[in-house]
């Protein structure tokens, strides 16, 4: 009798959390069906608006589905699940009780002085390749590209080995321990990186400006430093937003390169990608790594959408020799 009373009580879990329970079990299959219903809707609105001229995006769309909408899919439904398969908020809770904030703190400042430094160097360098009097821009640019031919990873490797014979060279000098700083060694790897990614976009902007309009505000009287402040720097706004863009996004998110740079990597050298790729590291945090990679990809999305607020309409041309 008391068994029969236990079998017929109701289940005490909530109906949103068994709704999602069984829904998880299959959720692969239902991002999947998403996925292909995607790649049809964005097929049949192509071919209605573009007729067959829509069949060349076909390629780009297919890609963008599957290694790009889908996964984002994955990771977010991923961010919600908690390590027993339950519908859960935990894994964001537990982004501060893991010095989330402090490590994102850190990985803005690195990059914001990355991207600060990158626009110092590149405007002036920018500016003398635009010139009418440099003959042969390309191959000095060819000099900022060539090395990015290499591979990030060598790249930073022999980074990392300048960087241990300048501390080896000064510690035999002086006979006492010395030792570069975790940001110096961080912040002059992703400079070398994304210097060219500052360069090229500026570079850009000047050389298609229209170099009359410099030569009408000389001719009515103002210096060359009024004219770059009031001709030729307003008109390359949108190079230089385009290079803080390509310099600071991907600088936040960056784990590959502090973790090589660094001889002995610690938990007070990691950046906020770091973090991420620990949770993603171990089978056990891998949901808590997808919600955390949520919250940066939130922050990049947020930063992106500012920038191209401000870039609306001033886009200029390609890159012209």
């Amino acid at each position: 009798m008391e068994q029969t009373i236990i079998k017929n009580q109701p289940k005490r879990h909530s109906s949103i959390t068994n709704f999602w329970q069984s829904v998880h079990k299959d959720w692969l299959f239902w991002v999947l069906i998403c996925g292909f219903g995607l790649l049809g809707l964005g097929i049949y609105v192509l071919v209605r608006k573009d007729g067959n001229r829509g069949v060349f995006i076909l390629p780009y769309l297919i890609l963008a589905i599957l290694f790009i909408i889908v996964p984002l899919v994955f990771l977010f439904i991923q961010a919600f699940i908690s390590f027993e398969g339950g519908f859960t908020f935990n894994n964001f809770l537990s982004f501060s009780e893991m010095g989330g904030w402090s490590l994102l703190w850190r990985s803005i400042r690195i990059a914001g002085i990355t991207t600060l430094i990158c626009l110092v160097i590149a405007y002036p360098v920018a500016l003398i390749l635009s010139s009418k009097e440099m003959k042969v821009p390309l191959i000095v640019i060819m000099f900022f590209i060539v090395p990015m031919l290499i591979n990030v990873v060598l790249r930073t490797f022999a980074l990392r080995e300048i960087f241990m014979w300048i501390e080896r060279a000064v510690r035999e000098s002086r006979g006492e321990v010395f030792n570069l700083s975790d940001d110096f060694k961080i912040i002059t790897a992703l400079i070398l990186d994304y210097f060219p990614f500052m360069l090229l976009p500026i570079y850009t902007i000047l050389r298609t400006q229209d170099k009359s309009l410099q030569e009408a505000a000389a001719d009515l009287g103002a210096s060359k430093i009024r004219v770059f402040l009031k001709v030729v720097l307003p008109l390359s706004v949108a190079g230089i937003i385009s290079g803080i863009m390509m310099v600071f996004l991907p600088a936040i998110s960056n784990f590959a390169i502090p973790y090589i740079v660094m001889e002995f990597f610690n938990a007070e050298s990691q950046l906020l990608g770091n973090l991420i790729w620990h949770q993603f590291s171990s089978r056990t945090t891998y949901n808590v790594g997808a919600a955390y990679g949520l919250i940066l990809l939130l922050l990049v999305a947020t930063s992106v959408a500012i920038i191209t607020k401000f870039t609306k309409g001033k886009a200029k041309g390609g890159i012209s020799f």
